[in-house]
């Protein structure tokens, strides 16, 4: 029996035969896939996350009907269970209805009222159904013997709105009728209009013979209208078109009337140049970039985009700039991808997960969301390059523009989006007061008042939440998704390496940052930029990343890339081709993995990894993925929330949620808190423990020999040399 998403409800919902089911059962439990997929189905069924008012449509009911009975091809089978694993509400949708098919035994009898009412709506069925009874026949015939006749609809809500709707039209038009004054003048109008009819006659009488004919012509014209006016006719079936302007002449001055000509019909209007965009070349592997595509579902592989199988590793081959125009694009954390400007002269290595697109509406460079970025003068560029490199970014509604000074500049950029949590009204922002924690025995043993202060960080950004964030609010919080962190503030650092370069924001001052010198500031929704502090940045001081300048790979991860390449192959959601990685012997396949759905996945199902068996180290890099999506926007803070709170009490999501935010050295030196995370060591379920040793190792630099994966034994001894620390220290983690 094949594994499909149909067999595997049919066992889920018990409606195999043994034989079926046994042999069934075994597949499943040889396959980690399809575990996995069983928990999400139980999962999404019992959500009550899931609404599909807010899903598209992504199949017709009468199709889902066809695949429940078993009555499509197999290719139509593979095409829409691709369909259904890509939206948790179809696949909950399903789910529920085989389950509900499942549970009824046979055809259910029809209720004697309904039958009054369809007898109602067509009486013939009535006698036919009489005409069995009294001929002793067990079914209905075939045919009906006497024509059928569709009954009249009774009148409703709807004819009665037509007759509104037409009503109100109709009060319209009489009295935009009754206020025209063109078709009823008044009174002073029309002795205007006699007073000028006068006039005209005089004028036409003092021209002497053989004058200005045209002038004549159009006197004429202008008493025609005049008897017009007077006869109720309207004035323009006389005379069709625009008079034109008379001159008055004397008496006995035939010289002819003298008309200017219009400008306008005269003037050759210029022709608007077209806007040419600049050419960007992208550097790559094309199955390793996403693109957010907005008719899609889900992010898709440059390589499936037209014109995006063009690009390659190969540098300079296609122009990317016309087929990923407006549309943000991506590579995972791990990987990296190179962009270069002929016209800006400038060459660009951008790492950490980026987020960019090439705006539509103006000629800015690039428009970042987050990343870290290399950027140099490009020696390819030729005149570009020598007369001076010049890169423009749009950050966070604003442009800031980096003038490269000379061609042996270097300088590194990082993007970090910041939540602006005043554009949220409550939510996990807010403090939660009297939250409880359960003890190890999963039991609720104290009421940690702790749990309840507010995060110094988040009361921080909302205070910086500045004036032309608050005018913008409605439009931000509608564009913000649960994977872009649109509508944030950002952080910026910039570190020249090499050289030196001209920054300017805006049309504000331009500042020079010469080499070894870091320049950092914080750029609101607004653009305005806010909090800039410059200083020295020594060598020991510089992450790896910008030290990494064409570093090669390892032999290792190019092995593990190459396993990448081959499950991305397709325009499927990433993240559901890459689930194999996840149960991968070597656990950095995994961390791949976790890059991937970092970069094109819900917070949910970041969370499903997470509280899923596996090993740490995959836990961990899920755990900064999430820290990461708190700390850049407010909403993926919220979705977050609504995701735990399906998975753990309700009691626990508050202090939870503050661990994938981070605690503070403050933290660290609260002896409730520090009881708190020495309990949920000895915690029951894997994450719970996970996530307290990653933040007591991240505060002190200690792990005690403590293994969230190890026996119970191994944890009760690295608990008791945990407890004797704080017992040193007074009970705090950091003394």
């Amino acid at each position: 029996m094949r594994l499909t998403v149909r067999t595997l409800l049919a066992y889920l919902d018990d409606r195999l035969a043994p034989e079926n089911a046994r042999d069934l059962g075994r597949k499943i439990s040889a396959s980690s896939f399809a575990t996995q997929l069983i928990e999400r189905i139980r999962r999404v069924k019992r959500s009550r996350s899931v609404s599909l008012e807010e899903a598209p449509r992504l199949a017709d009911a009468n199709l889902i009907a066809d695949y429940l009975d078993d009555q499509l091809s197999p290719s139509e089978v593979t095409e829409l269970e691709k369909r259904i694993l890509a939206s948790d509400s179809l696949l909950a949708e399903v789910a529920a209805i085989h389950e509900i098919l499942g549970t009824l035994k046979g055809a259910a009898p029809p209720a004697q009222p309904l039958k009054q009412r369809l007898f109602a709506l067509d009486p013939t069925g009535a006698e036919l159904l009489q005409d069995v009874i009294s001929d002793g026949r067990d079914q209905m015939p075939l045919e009906p013997q006497l024509p059928w006749q569709p009954v009249e609809p009774a009148g409703g809500s709807g004819r009665r709105t037509a007759l509104v709707v037409c009503a109100l039209l109709a009060g319209i038009w009489v009295v935009s009728l009754l206020t025209d004054s063109r078709l009823l003048p008044e009174a002073d109008s029309a002795a205007e209009l006699a007073a000028l009819a006068e006039t005209n006659s005089a004028a036409a009488a003092a021209l002497p013979d053989g004058g200005d004919t045209a002038v004549a012509a159009d006197l004429q014209k202008v008493l025609a209208m005049d008897q017009a006016v007077d006869d109720g006719e309207p004035a323009a079936a006389v005379v069709q078109g625009e008079m034109e302007p008379l001159v008055a002449s004397a008496a006995g001055n035939s010289e002819p009337a003298v008309t200017e000509p219009s400008p306008a019909a005269d003037a050759d209007p210029r022709p608007v140049p077209p806007v040419v965009r600049p050419a960007y070349y992208l550097q790559a592997v094309n199955q390793f970039v996403m693109v957010r595509v907005p008719q899609r579902t889900h992010w898709t592989l440059l390589s499936q985009i037209p014109g995006g199988d063009a690009i390659s590793e190969a540098p300079g081959i296609a122009d990317c700039g016309d087929f990923l125009q407006d549309n943000w694009f991506g590579i995972p954390r791990a990987l990296n991808l190179k962009l270069r400007s002929e016209s800006g002269g400038w060459l660009m290595q951008a790492s950490g997960g980026p987020i960019v697109r090439f705006p539509a509406a103006e000629l800015t460079d690039l428009e970042v969301l987050q990343g870290h970025f290399l950027v140099s003068a490009d020696t390819v560029g030729g005149a570009a390059a020598a007369s001076g490199a010049s890169l423009s970014l749009r950050l966070a509604g604003g442009v800031s523009r980096f003038n490269l000074a000379d061609p042996q500049t270097k300088f590194a950029v990082q993007v970090i989006p910041l939540a602006v949590r005043g554009l949220r009204a409550g939510g996990a922002s807010s403090p939660v007061a009297g939250s409880l924690l359960p003890d190890s025995a999963g039991q609720i043993a104290k009421e940690s008042s702790a749990l309840g202060k507010p995060d110094s960080g988040a009361a921080n950004a909302g205070a910086e939440n500045t004036a032309d964030a608050a005018e913008t609010s409605d439009t931000l919080v509608a564009e913000i998704s649960e994977q872009l962190a649109i509508g944030s503030d950002l952080q910026i650092v910039l570190t020249v390496l090499t050289g030196a370069v001209q920054l300017q924001h805006g049309d504000g001052e331009l500042r020079s940052v010469a080499a070894g010198q870091e320049h950092r500031w914080r750029l609101t929704a607004g653009g305005n930029a806010e909090d800039e502090v410059a200083g020295a940045a020594g060598p020991g001081e510089l992450p790896d990343w910008m030290l990494q300048w064409d570093a090669g790979e390892v032999p290792e991860r190019s092995r593990l890339y190459d396993q990448l390449r081959g499950l991305l192959v397709s325009d499927i959601d990433p993240v559901l081709q890459v689930q194999e990685l996840l149960t991968d012997r070597n656990p950095d396949a995994g961390v791949i993995a976790v890059d991937v759905m970092e970069l094109t996945g819900t917070a949910d199902q970041l969370l499903e990894v997470l509280f899923a068996p596996g090993e740490e180290l995959i836990h961990r890099s899920v755990i900064r993925s999430l820290r990461q999506r708190i700390e850049g926007a407010a909403l993926q803070e919220q979705a977050v929330e609504a995701s735990l709170s399906t998975r753990l009490a309700i009691v626990e999501v508050p202090f939870v949620l503050r661990l994938l935010r981070g605690l503070n050295s403050a933290d660290s030196r609260d002896p409730e808190i520090s009881a708190a995370l020495i309990r949920m060591l000895g915690d029951d379920r894997l994450v719970v423990r996970t996530l307290a040793i990653s933040e007591m190792e991240r505060l002190t630099g200690e792990r005690q020999n403590y293994f969230p994966g190890a026996d119970a034994g191994r944890r009760r001894d690295a608990v008791r040399r945990w407890e004797r620390l704080l017992d040193r220290q007074g009970g705090k983690l950091v003394p």
